[in-house]
């Protein structure tokens, strides 16, 4: 397979990054003592569509669209942040394991990815930003376990398989459309029974199951 490997010896060069692109290469491993790469720049790999697996550490700081629309299949990410687009489009990947406690996940992080099943949180996470896994149409079932206490404008809209919401460490603010278009959700937990709910965060959805089920916020957000 393709491969990217990023650690406190590795270096990537524009140069080897075009080769990547261009299919000329099938792997870029440079080894250079002393220096660590610390930042990766916009675009950087975007649109690579031979790449199939990453490496990062947790002092590599990824920009905006760094793997977008790449070949990524799965992710075990140990970065210090999730920016925005850093995985948009990438219609191969199926499973992410995010291993760091990081503060959010940027918008657009994983927009698109319509292959992807499955998300694991192994660190803490205190916000999902807007459009962060909008349009995941495999998606089926989401466990937010840790410190998520808002969940952004249209987070998971689009998700049309997706059937079960179970929130663990409690929630204070869902936003507009976060689960617009949900056509499958039927189940959903939330403990915090004093979370906001924005307007249409879950229109177009047929919700049958909601613990803790409180009349007057169902009557808000119930699709009809």
């Amino acid at each position: 397979g393709v491969g990217v490997i990023v650690d406190p010896d590795a270096c990537v060069f524009f140069e080897d990054l075009r080769k990547l692109a261009s299919g000329e290469m099938k792997m870029i491993r440079h080894g250079i003592h002393g220096d660590m790469l610390l930042e990766m720049g916009i675009d950087v790999f975007y649109g690579c569509t031979k790449l199939t697996t990453i490496v990062t550490n947790a002092d590599t700081a990824l920009s905006s669209n760094a793997f977008a629309d790449t070949g990524l299949k799965q992710i075990d990410y140990y970065g210090p942040t999730i920016v925005n687009g850093l995985f948009s489009g990438v219609k191969t990947l199926e499973k992410i394991v995010i291993h760091n406690n990081i503060d959010t996940i940027g918008e657009r992080a994983f927009s698109n990815c319509t292959n992807l099943t499955e998300v694991v949180f192994n660190g803490s996470c205190k916000a999902i930003a807007t459009s962060a896994f909008e349009n995941c149409t495999s998606l089926t079932t989401v466990v937010i376990k840790n410190d998520i206490t808002y969940l952004g404008q249209k987070a998971f809209s689009g998700c049309r398989k997706l059937n079960s919401v179970t929130f663990e460490g409690g929630c204070e603010e869902i936003a507009a459309y976060a689960f617009f278009d949900c056509r499958a959700l039927t189940n959903f937990k939330l403990p915090n029974s004093d979370v906001i709910i924005g307007d249409m965060a879950f229109a177009e959805s047929y919700i049958k199951n909601f613990i803790p089920f409180i009349y007057a916020f169902f009557q808000l957000f119930y699709a009809h």
